[in-house]
């Protein structure tokens, strides 16, 4: 049987505790197993009139059969040869030693992390908040930092408060974001370049930033979004961004390597070229 049995007044119901000799309580791991346990052995108890023995004694076993080496089930096992030796006199000699040891669920993901798939979204959700309320910071910085270009010399307190506030928001936004910022005008420069320059395992790969149509025209490999204001480089930056850097997750590298391909089709031209040779001779 199972612990899904229902309440407890259910087991009068159950006929088999009546004549079972060994009775399996499976899927042990289940909420509420130990106290059907604890119920089964007291019905086992009662419905066999064994009054003078302990309740803790009662041939009922938890058991978690899906689990290898489950003490419970070994348990079980024991039990049973014993009970064929009893009835039939049959020769079952075992060296079979038993622990008093409970079965207990062992967890692949344990239970205090079964919600870790909602966690995941949760985090993700909060790391989407994060980024519009920086994007937002950013915004302020840009329009601020625009008025503060656009006024003249003559300006000069108005350009001093500015600076106060922009210094102010300034501390509301992520100091990693504004390096992220600083640095996209040479980011957008470094993909214009005819040839992207990379390290893996400390070589430098050099892989050209364009193809050449048909009619001769230079078409970039990755293209950049045209973004002038800080919110919505901001924002793409986080959330989308070029291969190689995060969140980006169709790769590891800026670009695809080139090298490989071309040294794997010169390697199967080379082949066939000699194999062509070997037929003609």
């Amino acid at each position: 049987m199972t612990p899904e049995y229902g309440a407890a007044t259910q087991l009068e119901k159950i006929d088999m505790l009546d004549f079972a000799d060994v009775i399996a309580l499976n899927k042990f791991d289940k909420r509420g197993a130990l106290d059907a346990l604890r119920d089964v052995k007291k019905q086992y108890q009662r419905n066999h009139q064994l009054w003078n023995a302990k309740a803790e004694d009662m041939p009922v076993f938890g058991t978690i059969a899906s689990q290898f080496n489950d003490p419970g089930t070994n348990q079980l096992y024991k039990t049973v040869i014993d009970k064929i030796v009893e009835k039939t006199g049959a020769d079952l000699k075992s060296t079979f030693e038993i622990t008093h040891e409970m079965s207990e669920k062992i967890f692949v993901i344990p239970p205090n992390r079964t919600r870790y798939l909602s966690e995941i979204s949760e985090t993700n959700r909060q790391y989407d908040t994060w980024v519009h309320e920086q994007a937002g910071v950013s915004e302020k910085l840009f329009a601020i930092n625009k008025t503060i270009e656009s006024l003249s010399d003559a300006h000069a307190d108005i350009k001093k408060v500015l600076l106060a506030e922009f210094d102010r928001i300034k501390l509301n936004l992520d100091p990693k974001n504004w390096k992220l910022l600083e640095s996209w005008n040479e980011k957008v420069k470094t993909y214009r370049e005819p040839v992207f320059k990379f390290k893996v395992r400390d070589k430098e790969i050099g892989i050209q930033t364009h193809s050449e149509s048909l009619s001769h025209l230079q078409i970039p490999k990755i293209s950049l979004p045209k973004y002038s204001s800080w919110g919505d480089i901001l924002k793409w930056s986080l959330l989308e961004n070029v291969p190689g850097e995060f969140p980006f997750a169709a790769g590891i590298y800026p670009f695809k390597r080139e090298g490989k391909t071309l040294l794997a089709c010169s390697l199967v031209k080379a082949d066939l070229n000699e194999q062509i040779e070997d037929f003609t001779m």
